[in-house]
């Protein structure tokens, strides 16, 4: 099977381990500049982290790596070359052999997903101390559906974002909304009030909250949906 993006491939491995009962979490960051994890899935106290590239490199394999002492299992889920469409696996060749020894050294797990149905070929080492607290407390509903694993646009979930996501949606009911009214019919991340409405003035002059553009009224900055 031919992958055309990461996003296609990642889609495939979450229905897969929907399919084996596990709670599945997509692009998640833990901290603000740490790695972001393609999936995160969660079943009962286990976690397991499963970053999904269209090849195997060793760029791949450092990412996974910093994610083992999160979590119980971390896998890197890649296809594997076949001789044809529909032919069998290749046997590895030293390069690939190498990189699948590296996997195991550091216990991480390689799920194959050459035909579209994923594979473990390598099943993870569990690690049974893992930070697991400070990764289960940045998982949010919002990571089950928001942006899917892989995507090409960058789109996660953040705080940030469940700001945005609600200015957006109120602008548009209120067309002319004022920054103070806004305050009182959202709840954003900032520690306040005053804090909150700086920022989102900035921010939407700056065009990064998309879908919303400010106007001045005399002292009044009001808000509307963008043309």
């Amino acid at each position: 099977m031919n992958w055309t993006s990461e996003e296609q491939l990642a889609a495939a491995v979450v229905a897969w381990l929907q399919d084996l009962k596990w709670t599945v979490y997509q692009e998640v960051q833990v901290a603000r500049g740490d790695p972001i994890a393609d999936i995160v899935a969660v079943q009962g106290r286990l976690v397991w982290v499963v970053e999904c590239k269209t090849t195997l490199s060793i760029a791949l394999m450092a990412q996974a790596a910093k994610w083992r002492i999160y979590a119980h299992y971390v896998s890197v889920a890649v296809p594997i070359p076949v001789r044809r469409p529909g032919g069998r696996r290749i046997r590895p060749n030293r390069g690939r052999a190498f990189a699948e020894n590296i996997l195991r050294d550091h216990g991480i797990g390689l799920i194959d997903i050459t035909h579209g149905e994923p594979f473990e070929t390598i099943p993870p080492q569990l690690n049974r101390k893992p930070w697991v607290k400070q990764l289960r407390e940045s998982l949010n509903e919002r990571h089950l559906s928001y942006a899917p694993a892989g995507n090409a646009e960058g789109r996660r979930w953040t705080p940030f974002q469940e700001t945005c996501d609600q200015i957006r949606r109120e602008v548009r009911n209120t067309p002319g909304i004022t920054l103070k009214e806004l305050m009182g019919r959202i709840t954003h991340h900032y520690s306040s009030s005053a804090t909150a409405r700086s920022c989102i003035a900035k921010w939407v002059q700056a065009g990064v909250i998309r879908g919303v553009r400010c106007e001045r009224d005399g002292r009044i900055i009001r808000l509307y949906p963008q043309e």
